[in-house]
């Protein structure tokens, strides 16, 4: 499931399970179309427990339902099944591709330089 399914999922619950109703809210942080969907759920969570270490302790438990929150693998602001990906530096397979590329030279000391 990707962020904006996760979201979309919690917004349906939220609203009854009713379908092509459009939220109206402004209090919503899930509902604020300017910031990316990762950055939405980690302000939904903030705003749900008040602090970062109750974010980080949290169950996904919903207290009124017999349901886990959609939005609680993203939690944090990040994909957790995106991880290791386009993380250059810390993948070693990439490393070795590009330490003796074929352009002759480490392709990581230039970028360093940069």
């Amino acid at each position: 499931m990707t962020p904006a399914k996760a979201i979309k999922f919690e917004c349906k619950c939220c609203m009854g399970g009713t379908r092509g109703m459009k939220c109206d809210s402004e209090v919503c942080k899930l509902n604020n179309k300017s910031l990316s969907p990762l950055k939405r759920i980690k302000a939904h969570c903030l705003g749900c427990v008040e602090t970062r270490k109750e974010v980080k302790d949290c169950t996904g438990k919903l207290l009124s339902e017999d349901r886990l929150c959609y939005l609680h693998p993203y939690r944090f602001g990040h994909n957790p099944k995106r991880k290791g990906i386009g993380n250059c530096q810390g993948n070693p397979k990439f490393l070795q591709k590009t330490k003796n590329s074929q352009y002759g030279f480490d392709v990581w000391k230039l970028i360093r330089a940069y």
